[in-house]
């Protein structure tokens, strides 16, 4: 999921998203319900495929 949402072949975009990842399920996890950690992760997720496509570093082939 980290390497999709930084960009296939990015190192540098994986590095982000898995630091973003990692933040956001935290906090999701701390301060909501039991289990929305998750679920905020796979919204993210999503959200980002519809606005980028080829991820947060990813570039045209």
């Amino acid at each position: 999921m980290v390497v999709v949402m930084g960009g296939m072949g990015s190192v540098t975009g994986a590095v982000t998203a898995s630091v973003v990842v990692g933040l956001v399920q935290q906090f999701a996890n701390y301060y909501t319900a039991d289990g929305l950690g998750d679920l905020s992760v796979v919204v993210m997720l999503a959200a980002l495929l519809l606005v980028r496509p080829r991820g947060l570093t990813g570039r045209l082939a």
